[in-house]
């Protein structure tokens, strides 16, 4: 079993890439709805900038050898709601 440092720093990686998985479920709809050409941009770009934290979690979890599922970040879903 690893040590308790390794599981919190596991748990705020799956929690992290949760929260990015969220984000660039939910950004497209909200790019679509943006009016202001700058803002609809930036948060394109955001967008673009989010899939490839996410794909750099994922090999973080590969080379760790670890499960990337099993926490969600709450904190982003209240934000979503909004």
């Amino acid at each position: 079993e690893k040590n308790s440092f390794y599981n919190l720093f596991i748990d705020l990686l799956k929690e992290t890439l949760d929260a990015e998985n969220q984000m660039v479920a939910h950004l497209p709809v909200v790019i679509k709805n943006v009016a202001n050409k700058d803002l609809k941009e930036g948060l394109s770009a955001h967008l673009e900038e989010t899939k490839q934290q996410v794909l750099r979690l994922k090999q973080i979890f590969k080379s760790l050898n670890a499960n990337p599922t099993g926490r969600s970040c709450q904190a982003i879903k209240e934000m979503l709601l909004e």
